[in-house]
């Protein structure tokens, strides 16, 4: 099949050196189909001028979005948006880039289109390409929270709706029964080989136990959560270190607590601008004992993470917020860390109370440092979680069973079509 992957038009994808959870599973996901055969075409943001680049045997489109800039400057700036209608998800984000998009998949005549979260490219793509098979994937709750109708037109002019958990593929299936077999799940996928354990854990380590994250340092993530956490641990085990890996990136207001009731995710409005979660960080740092034993190390490299799980001896993601995922959860499990997780999204579906992992309330100090404290004291438990999370990892979230779904939720979207019946002005309009 000739497949076109696209990257969403926020964010870049280097071949050489893949970053970020999106990008990085396109990369993966490419690379695994082309070796199957499928001629892969991936599009992605680029500069001035269009650009084909060929890095081993796939090809990678970018397609300029520098007038797209300038209209969401403009745009950004009109009150005409609201929580369930953002400027995000509007028909005008990245109109051009659709466009531009839609026209080389009629030119290079692509059997399927795999887009990621975007389903406002839903309806130009099928104007210009009314028998292409048009896959949306979603990373994030958008489908569930986002206009219904503002929605709906789209997704029935998509052959098949991609949810990288339950949580994700159930959300959409409640907002648009009419659809739902249309639904399906697809976990993201892990390089087992890759992410595995190479330390003995069975033999006592004389170095100072451990704790890590991985992720955005973002309030959504629960990063204070976790710091008031560890002081506790502190308390108890001085000499326990925790390692925080990943950029200070904080999320924009209108990702989160725009789209959002909870009454906890809205008090982290406390933390913007981005300014004051900074200060926040630095300042509990200075004036905690705890902080001498925390490490903020910085984005890392995906081909270096490894050895950051690998020296680690527990592993916790404390969000707030509801995950669509949970990457680095499904990576420290590959490399055989006991995990720690909140409540939220689909982070329960990964690490299972009692089993693979130990979920404990969102926004509960207390609880997750009477989790953490719990696994410090007994390695045991945290060898025996280690083994079963290597095990599932790798029945589960191994790239070979995800690619073998996709493959097959392809071949499903090519013997099925969607109405083709769409109006001249369809794509305008939606």
């Amino acid at each position: 099949m000739k497949v076109a992957i696209v990257n969403q038009p926020w964010g870049d994808l280097n071949p050489e050196n893949p970053s970020g959870s999106i990008p990085i599973l396109i990369h993966e996901t490419a690379q695994r189909l082309a070796s199957l055969g499928h001629q892969i075409c991936i599009f992605n943001r680029g500069k001035w001028l269009q650009q084909t680049k060929q890095h081993k045997n796939i090809t990678y489109r970018y397609l300029p979005i520098v007038v797209d800039k300038l209209v969401l400057k403009v745009l950004s700036k009109l009150p005409i948006w609201s929580p369930t209608n953002p400027l995000f998800a509007s028909k005008l984000a990245y109109f051009f880039y659709g466009l531009q998009l839609a026209i080389d998949l009629k030119r290079m005549g692509c059997e399927i289109v795999h887009l990621h979260n975007f389903s406002q490219f839903v309806p130009i793509i099928r104007w210009f390409n009314p028998n292409i098979k048009i896959v949306l994937q979603m990373h994030c709750e958008w489908l569930a929270k986002l206009d219904q109708k503002l929605l709906s037109r789209r997704l029935h002019q998509t052959n098949l709706i991609i949810g990288c958990s339950d949580f994700i593929t159930n959300g959409v299936r409640q907002q648009f029964p009419e659809i739902a077999d249309r639904c399906h799940t697809v976990l993201n996928g892990v390089n087992t080989t890759y992410f595995k354990p190479i330390n003995d854990r069975t033999v006592p380590s004389t170095n100072p136990l451990k704790i890590l994250y991985v992720g955005r340092i973002s309030p959504e993530k629960g990063i204070h959560v976790l710091l008031e956490a560890f002081e506790q641990v502190h308390q108890q085990f001085p000499d326990v270190q925790l390692d925080l890996v990943g950029p200070q990136e904080v999320l924009p207001m209108g990702f989160l607590i725009d789209m959002d009731d909870d009454p906890q995710v809205l008090a982290l409005e406390r933390f913007y601008p981005e300014t004051e979660w900074q200060q926040y960080l630095r300042q509990w740092q200075q004036s905690r004992p705890a902080g001498q034993q925390v490490n903020f190390l910085g984005n890392v490299k995906f081909y270096d993470l490894p050895e950051h799980y690998h020296n680690a001896d527990l592993f916790v993601f404390p969000s707030v917020c509801n995950e669509a995922f949970g990457m680095p959860v499904a990576e420290a499990m590959a490399t055989g860390l006991p995990v720690i997780v909140s409540d939220k999204g689909a982070l329960p579906e990964l690490a299972q109370h009692h089993a693979q992992g130990q979920v404990v309330p969102a926004h509960d100090a207390n609880a997750l440092a009477k989790a953490m404290i719990n696994l410090v004291k007994q390695s045991q438990l945290r060898q025996t979680m280690a083994t079963e999370n290597r095990q599932r990892a790798v029945v589960d979230f191994d790239w070979q069973p995800v690619i073998f779904k996709l493959e097959q939720l392809y071949q499903r979207a090519v013997v099925r079509s969607v109405s083709a019946t769409i109006l001249p002005d369809s794509f305008i309009s939606n």
